[in-house]
């Protein structure tokens, strides 16, 4: 709730192209962590936390493009949302087949 209503606040002065992007990947890895940890139990987790981090990134992005604020909807972000997604799932996998700390 708190990404979503960051994402739809008037726009701070920018800092430049790379640092929008990375927030956008952080927040999107954040999310698809809770989202994981959240349904740990469940055989797909990593794949319905990715799955709900992309269609947050989707929703916000539209939201932007249809309410009006100083917010603009941009693919860029997208992208960002979605490698920031993916990133936190190979993780996860990758310490899951490791037997490491995420159940």
């Amino acid at each position: 709730m708190i990404i979503l209503i960051l994402s739809l606040m008037p726009a701070p002065p920018t800092a430049g192209w790379g640092w929008d992007k990375l927030h956008h990947a952080a927040a999107m890895g954040a999310v698809t962590f809770v989202a994981c940890m959240a349904f740990r139990r469940h055989r797909q987790a990593v794949w319905i936390g990715g799955g709900l981090a992309v269609l947050l990134g989707v929703a916000i992005e539209l939201l932007q493009y249809i309410v009006p604020t100083s917010r603009t909807a941009e693919w860029g972000d997208f992208w960002a949302d979605t490698v920031g997604a993916v990133t936190v799932m190979l993780v996860i996998s990758l310490l899951r087949r490791r037997k490491a700390v995420i159940p």
